[in-house]
């Protein structure tokens, strides 16, 4: 019988620390002298670049290096705006073009190597995804950023990613509760569909074993990690949950798990719903949709009612209510359940689904969260 396959998605080189940037030109300097950086990282975005050019000022050999810088701030990955950031890597012989920032921003610097084939670099100055050190690339269809066209595989695999920590503390603690939620998400939807296909034996046992200790660092130090968020000081709670942001998208592949209700719900059934309330990131929504993950899975009421008190504590959305949409019709829910079977994540895993696994999931979640709320 031949050996299980399973994907490792880890960058060539991982440097992880507090104010780690500064010592970005030791990293970046053997990737080549001419360095493109895609810079989307908002109201911080001045300081880091101050910080890269500071730690590339160091040396005799200075002026061997040339560092050209573009803001993709607020704008949309698409094929169109990567072969922008293509075009202005080949004008000035970008030897690697570093991402700076946020999801996007990273995206930008995978996409721009379909055009280019560059050598890419990853520095993310948020935690809201598990996705900052995967070739994952989400491809948006126009600038309105309202349609997902794609998620692919970048071409190449990055050469660094480093994770500086001081720069990550300093983005409001809902990120962190974002990226927590993305995370342990994808935490019990994998055990979930491994569980479906009694395959969670077939993955890597490592990938298992830092899934589940991911799974343990989020419940007992994630609070702690938002309060020092909150405070703006990195703690070893605060490294710790970082971390395993950072390494759980990477090792998604390799414990041949597969994505299920939490990210079917995140990114299609409540995708850009606009309601009052709605201001909620993706790993929000994706922490949110593990209680209907839950009611399908007929988890004892102890071990929701704990994962409803741990998301109140972060700031996960556990009902209708908090999520704004209370008002919302059961056909309406149904409607937009029927039309997450349409889910690019559907095509992503091996999970086979159908709208009541949405619908009549979310709705029952919400009458049991709701009363125990009401309870307390």
């Amino acid at each position: 019988m031949a050996s299980p396959v399973y994907l490792m998605r880890f960058p060539r080189n991982y440097v992880f620390g507090e104010n780690a940037i500064l010592e970005c030109k030791k990293y970046l300097a053997p990737l080549g002298n001419k360095i493109l950086f895609t810079v989307g990282c908002g109201p911080i975005a001045d300081q880091v670049i101050g910080k890269i050019k500071q730690s590339f000022a160091e040396g005799e050999d200075a002026d061997q290096f040339t560092l050209e810088f573009v803001d993709v701030e607020g704008q949309v990955p698409t094929f169109k705006n990567f072969e922008k950031v293509a075009d202005k890597a080949k004008a000035m012989g970008a030897e690697v073009v570093v991402g700076v920032g946020g999801g996007r921003a990273l995206d930008f610097t995978r996409g721009q190597a379909y055009y280019t084939n560059t050598k890419i670099a990853l520095f993310p100055t948020a935690a809201a995804t598990n996705a900052a050190g995967t070739r994952l690339d989400v491809v948006f269809t126009d600038d309105t950023g309202k349609k997902v066209e794609t998620i692919q595989a970048a071409p190449n695999v990055a050469e660094l990613l480093l994770v500086d920590t001081a720069l990550i503390v300093q983005a409001p603690s809902r990120i962190i509760a974002a990226g927590i939620g993305d995370c342990i998400g994808t935490y019990y939807e994998s055990n979930f569909t491994a569980k479906q296909f009694n395959s969670r034996d077939d993955g890597s046992s490592m990938g298992w074993a830092a899934f589940d200790d991911g799974e343990r660092i989020f419940r007992t130090k994630g609070v702690q990690a938002i309060r020092a968020a909150d405070a703006g000081y990195v703690t070893t709670a605060f490294n710790q949950v970082v971390e395993h942001i950072i390494i759980n998208g990477m090792l998604s592949g390799n414990v041949r798990g597969g994505m299920n209700i939490p990210h079917v719900i995140a990114d299609e059934t409540l995708l850009f719903l606009e309601t009052e309330k709605r201001a909620f990131m993706h790993g929000q929504l994706v922490g949110y949709g593990v209680l209907p993950l839950f009611i399908k899975a007929d988890k004892p009421l102890d071990e929701i009612y704990s994962y409803v008190d741990f998301c109140m504590e972060i700031g996960i959305p556990v009902n209708f209510e908090q999520l704004g949409i209370q008002d919302m019709s059961e056909e309406e829910l149904y409607k937009r359940s029927v039309e997450s079977m349409d889910s690019h994540i559907l095509h992503l895993t091996r999970a086979t689904m159908v709208p009541e696994d949405i619908c009549m999931n979310m709705l029952v979640a919400d009458k049991l969260v709701t009363a125990y709320l009401a309870s307390k």
